[in-house]
């Protein structure tokens, strides 16, 4: 048997409930309409896609002996900071990995990075999807 008082307790549950849903849905919303693509993009480290870096520049570093990159840019998503960045060296390309996690005080999502070029080398990739960022002899426009 269900006295009066439960109903009206379990319907503001219930309503509690979806309130604190639509807010996350609120929240997590992004331009374009997209919901972000579930709790991994929002919680654990993610590598960042060249389209998701703004003002992406590549300047060869003047007198430098073995060649110097700097390459500088911001992550797009405000709510992401830079926690690192590694490389992988293959036969003759770099590839670039820009590692973001949620923003915290003391971060940021600036990208300034100098990346010694050795010889054999003749091209720098950025992301999973290593798209050319740099060619040895090139001078590809900054985007």
């Amino acid at each position: 048997m269900i006295d009066a008082m439960t109903v009206p307790r379990r319907f503001s549950l219930a309503f509690l409930a979806l309130a604190i849903a639509g807010f996350c849905v609120m929240v997590f919303e992004i331009p374009g309409g997209r919901l972000v693509q579930g709790f991994k993009d929002v919680a654990f480290d993610e590598v960042l896609d060249l389209d998701l870096v703004g003002n992406l520049k590549v300047e060869e570093l003047p007198g430098a002996t073995p060649t110097r990159l700097r390459i500088s840019g911001f992550v797009f998503k405000s709510w992401k900071s830079v926690t690192k960045i590694t490389t992988e060296k293959t036969s003759s390309a770099i590839v670039v990995f820009v590692h973001v996690f949620l923003t915290r005080p003391g971060t940021t999502g600036q990208i300034d990075y100098e990346l010694p070029i050795p010889d054999s080398v003749t091209e720098v990739r950025f992301g999973n999807n290593a798209k050319v960022i740099w060619t040895r002899g090139s001078s590809l426009p900054s985007r």
